[in-house]
């Protein structure tokens, strides 16, 4: 007996040892692996895809006989907020798709299951050839809609330059002759004697030597009816008129907004 538990303590130490051995060598070529796989991950990411593809290594569909069925699958696709080589493990039921979701573990690579990793390695070529397709194809697609976009562009572009610009001479001549003709001749005067202007769909007449108390008294709600059909029928959605301010003014003006700077 002292014998036999003598070869059994020596046999547990033997495997013990050989064990470790093994363990060191299965860690150190998991190490490089994992390596390995990074220095692919940072060359796709130079790449800048964003196409999200994934390949099988292995599944089982469940049927005829079995409702359920899953899958390992190897992708390039974004797992934790990040582009990279992953793993994923997919379980669902035929049966009740609508009663339940597919029951999915996803990892990037470094994190996923030493097994599912080291199943994994010989299904990276199909994985690149599948990546390449796939962008060959989105590229097509891309272009494709390109070709749309600039058909749209141009013709946007043609109907825009058959449109003719602001005539700001003419608008000016009809608005100032619609005033008079309706009786409102110091608003004629006052807007004829105006500096014209206009900025994207704005029309601006700064109108010389009155103030807004007064501007408003000569150009008042009758006369801005007017104007607003005027201005519309030029084609002009926005207008301002508003008294123009001179150098002179504005050596008036700073002294009065000092003083209220300093209450």
């Amino acid at each position: 007996m002292p014998t036999d538990k003598a070869s059994l303590s020596k046999r547990v130490a033997n495997q013990f040892t050989a064990l470790t051995s093994a363990a060191k060598d299965l860690n150190a070529v998991s190490d490089e692996l994992g390596t390995s796989v990074s220095e692919l991950d940072s060359a796709m990411t130079r790449l800048s895809l964003g196409i999200p593809v994934w390949v099988t290594i292995r599944k089982d569909d469940g049927l005829p006989d079995e409702s359920w069925y899953w899958s390992e699958d190897l992708g390039y696709a974004k797992v934790s907020g990040k582009w990279g080589f992953c793993l994923r493990k997919v379980r669902g039921d035929h049966q009740a798709p609508d009663d339940i979701e597919d029951e999915t573990e996803e990892w990037l690579f470094k994190d996923a299951p030493r097994a599912l990793r080291l199943a994994s390695i010989e299904k990276i070529p199909e994985l690149l050839e599948k990546l390449s397709s796939e962008a060959i194809k989105q590229a097509k697609e891309v272009r494709e809609k390109l070709r749309d976009v600039q058909t749209v562009t141009e013709a946007v572009k043609t109907a825009s330059a058959s449109l003719s610009p602001l005539d700001l001479t003419s608008l000016r001549k009809d608005v100032v002759k619609a005033l008079k003709d309706q009786g409102h001749f110091s608003a004629s005067q006052l807007l004829d004697t105006g500096r014209w202007s206009v900025k994207d769909d704005l029309v601006r007449v700064e109108v010389p030597k009155i103030g807004h108390k007064m501007l408003s008294l000569t150009v008042n709600a009758a006369s801005h009816k007017i104007l607003a059909c005027e201005f519309r029928d030029h084609g002009v959605a926005r207008y301002e008129i508003v008294p123009q301010v001179t150098p002179m003014d504005l050596d008036a003006l700073l002294p009065k907004l000092q003083q209220k700077e300093e209450k």
